[in-house]
């Protein structure tokens, strides 16, 4: 699906439109945007030492989590599987989405049709995912194989015939084994296994996709985890000091263009950025301890997941705003008031 069909079926949306039709653009996986490319496969066969696994996008509803791990190998550097340089966070549908729900909203919206967006000619913002899946993941992932597999290091070293530890072949390795560990993990806590099955499966759909400002990007991991709660309170600091670029305060004050209502405690068109406080995505969330461990991790994906929901739905309306009409999203908003 290029970006034009992409656009085009969510403007052909109207009040009938049943909630699986809504849900085929709310749950859009832009990872099925890649395309594997198969004489590099071929090439680079010696890396997967005989492996049995798939790199294929699969379409079952059990493979969220094994779609990004492949998602994961086929971008390491060392493959570049795919035919071209791919992010999900850049592909020109997630550009042209972002665009088309703000184009109305200011004064001069230019797409820069490599990354980013250019406002009233002077104000740079770009791309970026909100809601990393892979440093929660891979933190709950490595707690699990405390118990599951504790050796797994030395294993997967072992099995491909190693002197060390290799990315590529660790995400090789997950993806052998985790059906295998899955069954294992569900004999002791199976909830927040599914919790993340779900957030999976909302990681690279329209709603985990914002701007930023330029160049925020790059050092955001280092200083947030790429958590946007986090992430709110660090722009936060950084449009404090004096020496804040136009950027940064730009972006400050039109954040309520971004369908970020239910991400701040107060609503957000009523305060900029500076005078809001967002509200944690676990309990006892901070810069001190940012990776959710036991139960919170389920807490933590469970509203982050909800959250990707009700904003790629924000999104769909503003694009098709004769979707405020439609009965099954009106259904859909009442339930979910209902269930906070």
């Amino acid at each position: 699906m290029n970006k034009s069909e992409f656009i085009n079926g969510i403007k052909s949306l109207n009040k009938q439109s049943s909630w699986q039709e809504i849900q085929d653009y709310l749950l859009f996986d832009m990872k099925k945007l890649a395309i594997l490319d198969k004489s590099k496969l071929e090439l680079k066969k010696d890396y997967f030492k005989d492996s049995q696994i798939t790199l294929e996008y699969q379409d079952e509803k059990t493979e969220f989590i094994n779609n990004w791990l492949r998602y994961k190998i086929a971008t390491k550097p060392k493959l570049s599987l795919y035919t071209t340089s791919f992010d999900c966070d850049t592909t020109e549908v997630v550009k042209t989405v972002l665009f088309e729900s703000l184009i109305t909203e200011v004064d001069s919206l230019q797409y820069n049709g490599i990354r980013g967006f250019i406002i009233n000619d002077e104000i740079n913002l770009e791309t970026d995912t909100m809601h990393s899946f892979a440093t929660t993941f891979n933190s709950f992932l490595r707690d699990v194989l405390k118990y599951v597999e504790p050796y797994w290091v030395e294993n997967y070293i072992k099995k491909y015939e190693l002197t060390e530890t290799e990315d590529v072949y660790r995400d090789i390795y997950f993806l052998e084994n985790i059906n295998r560990w899955y069954e294992e993990m569900s004999l002791k806590d199976k909830s927040i296994y599914k919790a993340l099955e779900k957030f999976a499966e909302h990681s690279h759909t329209i709603g985990n996709f914002i701007m930023v400002p330029k160049g925020y990007n790059a050092g955001r991991y280092s200083r947030t985890g790429d958590y946007w709660d986090l992430t709110l309170i660090d722009l936060k600091k950084i449009i404090a000091q004096e020496n804040c670029n136009l950027d940064y305060k730009w972006y400050a004050e039109n954040y309520h263009l971004f369908n970020l209502e239910k991400y701040f405690k107060k609503n957000v068109s009523e305060y900029t950025i500076e005078e809001n406080e967002p509200i944690l995505l676990f309990e006892n969330h901070s810069f001190q301890h940012k990776k959710p461990i036991g139960e919170e991790v389920k807490e933590f994906a469970s509203n982050v997941t909800s959250l990707i929901s009700d904003r790629g739905l924000s999104l769909l309306m503003k694009i098709n705003p004769s979707l405020m009409d439609n009965k099954a999203v009106l259904s859909n908003l009442k339930e979910r008031n209902y269930a906070r």
